[in-house]
């Protein structure tokens, strides 16, 4: 049986038990398969678990970023978890000064320290796409019928790719009541790779609600 460290992190936040957690599997020499690792974020049930590669460079760390779902290729707080925890929190010590970048699906990602209040920050890696088909009415109305009383009968909505493997159908609704409206999908959320271009059909999209001019003072 093979063992693998894990550390268990909570990114976003100074307070235990809050902010958006993230499981950290340090591995071996023996490669894991794609379902192995599928496998365990699936039994983390975290939004997302990282596999960190046997180190070959000093300098860099290879990580690939799993939901309990599906690998995708990047994502914001598990590359700011993986920043954290090696520049102010990793067993080895040397990685603080050593470690600058952390090489995704999506490409290398440089890191820095900021000493003064133990955060990071990241420069992340990007590769725009907004793709030629629109996302139609009837397939929003099939996934969150509870949105028929608020969009327009000609509404088609743009769909858009930050790196290959990682797209988001964007839906701008009228009112925040309209956004209150949103339910979890009936049936779960299933997007086609229909809606992107050729050569961008993988990996995961979804849909990304918003109203447009509205800010929440707190």
């Amino acid at each position: 049986m093979t063992h693998l460290n894990f550390v268990t992190l909570d990114v976003f936040t100074s307070t235990p038990y809050s902010g958006n957690p993230l499981a950290v599997v340090f591995l071996e020499d023996t490669a894991l398969t794609q379902s192995q690792k599928q496998t365990i974020a699936r039994e983390f049930n975290f939004s997302e678990t990282i596999f960190v590669h046997p180190v070959n460079d000093k300098t860099k760390r290879t990580i690939d970023i799993f939901t309990t779902k599906h690998e995708i290729p990047f994502a914001g707080h598990p590359t700011i978890g993986a920043a954290t925890w090696f520049l102010h929190h990793s067993t080895n010590p040397a990685d603080s000064s050593n470690v600058t970048t952390l090489t995704t699906k999506s490409g290398d990602i440089p890191i820095r320290a900021n000493s003064s209040d133990k955060t990071v920050a990241a420069k992340i890696a990007h590769n725009t796409r907004i793709h030629a088909a629109r996302f139609s009415l009837s397939e929003l109305l099939r996934l969150h019928p509870s949105l028929a009383p608020f969009v327009r009968e000609d509404a088609t909505f743009p769909v858009f790719s930050v790196v290959n493997g990682m797209s988001q159908v964007f839906v701008e609704l009228p009112s925040l009541e309209a956004l209150g409206a949103v339910a979890l999908a009936s049936g779960g959320e299933l997007v086609s790779d229909q809606y992107l271009d050729e050569g961008w059909r993988n990996g995961l999209i979804c849909l990304y609600f918003f109203v447009r001019g509205w800010r929440i003072v707190s």
